[in-house]
């Protein structure tokens, strides 16, 4: 109610340039090309992505508890989501894994690996480091880890430098 009190004392104040501004913020497309703009930055700016962080920082940006409150669709299936983290269409929730997670489970992978236990010395591909994570979380596939790794070069780089 106090919303409405303010966009009609605004209006009166500012008059028609205002109304045309207010409708283009709070018109559905606007939120769209919001979110869009949002999940675009999110996974471009990050070497190690998951669909949870992703999740949780869209909700808190937006002020919302859940995806849905958007009137977007579901999360899983809103077509931005689908394209960065190449999802099945059955897939019904997102995974509960950080970013933090995916790289404790990269450090355990990497010193497994160097320790011996894991002897292959084949190049290690984005495959074989979701497979181990999918086994740690015990998840039936990689593609149900919503988990999107950039830049394995960069990851190597890091540890090795741990190491």
């Amino acid at each position: 109610m106090a919303g409405k009190r303010v966009v009609a004392t605004t209006c009166l104040r500012f008059g028609d340039r205002f109304i045309s501004t207010f409708f283009l913020l709070t018109h559905p497309l606007f939120n769209v090309s919001q979110i869009n703009a949002f999940i675009h930055c999110f996974v471009e700016t990050r070497k190690i992505t998951s669909l949870y962080d992703m999740q949780i920082a869209i909700c808190k940006n937006e002020g919302i508890e859940r995806f849905e409150e958007l009137e977007l669709g579901p999360f899983l299936q809103y077509p931005l989501v689908m394209h960065y983290f190449s999802l099945n269409s059955d897939m019904t929730e997102v995974l509960e894994i950080t970013s933090e997670e995916i790289v404790c489970l990269l450090a355990e992978f990497f010193i497994k690996r160097k320790s011996g236990k894991c002897k292959s010395r084949k190049p290690i591909e984005i495959e074989d480091l979701l497979s181990f994570i999918a086994k740690e979380k015990s998840v039936s596939g990689t593609e149900k880890l919503g988990v999107r790794i950039r830049n394995l070069g960069c990851v190597f780089f890091v540890f090795n430098m741990l190491s």
